[in-house]
């Protein structure tokens, strides 16, 4: 069933590649193609949609190509986000498409315009983990596809593997991101054990090292006084 998912989300891309439309899988989906603990080992799970991330402007060229593999656009959500994200239905496939335009929204905002060009049918494995990492209602999903990642590929200072000194680099700049991603590698750090632990720890090392800019010093003043992240919109 799942590689069936992948299968699609596939098709979708390599669709839009023709058309000269650059897409990348995120997402749990995401998890499953690049990880193999993920895939096959004991942090798989299920996988309900497909989600993925295009550049920012090309919503149209999106739209075009979703349409010519017969998927139906969720009309008056699409409209109201035209320039942030997309939804579609397959009715032949029962399967919903989430793309994200450029920027990812949730719990925290990452500008992702500059990585959808690097190689691979995905965000590189940072992104990804990047995109686990904000999120402030942690469920199982993250947790398996968070371990998944960590078993797989080592904490690095380049796009190897995990890339920590760009992971830093973007803490060191929003305190909000800084307090979520600190707190969730906490949560992970409880019940890693092994070589697991060891990339939570390293990662979180690089993370407090990095020096801090001045509107990250400025909003720890406030701290947790005031919310720091947003609670993302729930579509169903």
């Amino acid at each position: 069933m799942f590689a069936n998912r992948l299968e699609a989300a596939k098709e979708i891309i390599r669709t839009a590649e023709k058309s000269g439309v650059n897409l990348k899988l995120i997402g749990g989906l995401a998890f499953y193609a690049i990880c193999p603990s993920a895939s096959q080992g004991k942090y798989r799970r299920e996988y309900k949609d497909i989600d993925l991330i295009g550049k920012s402007g090309d919503a149209g060229k999106v739209n075009d190509v979703m349409l010519s593999l017969g998927y139906v656009p969720r009309e008056i959500f699409n409209r109201l986000n035209f320039n942030e994200r997309l939804l579609y239905h397959n009715r032949n496939n029962d399967l919903r498409v989430d793309v994200f335009l450029g920027k990812f929204i949730m719990c925290h905002k990452f500008d992702f315009n500059g990585r959808i060009g690097k190689p691979g049918l995905t965000l590189p494995i940072t992104d990804l983990v990047m995109t686990k990492l904000q999120v402030i209602a942690k469920t199982d999903k993250e947790y398996c596809d968070l371990m998944a990642a960590f078993e797989d590929y080592p904490v690095t200072e380049d796009d190897g593997g995990i890339n920590g000194k760009y992971i830093a680099k973007i803490c060191a700049s929003n305190w909000g991101i800084w307090r979520t991603f600190l707190q969730n590698l906490d949560w992970l750090a409880l019940s890693a054990d092994g070589i697991k632990r060891e990339r939570v720890e390293r990662l979180k090392a690089m993370i407090e090292a990095e020096p801090k800019s001045l509107a990250w010093k400025i909003r720890a003043k406030i701290g947790e006084r005031k919310k720091w992240y947003e609670e993302p919109e729930v579509v169903i």
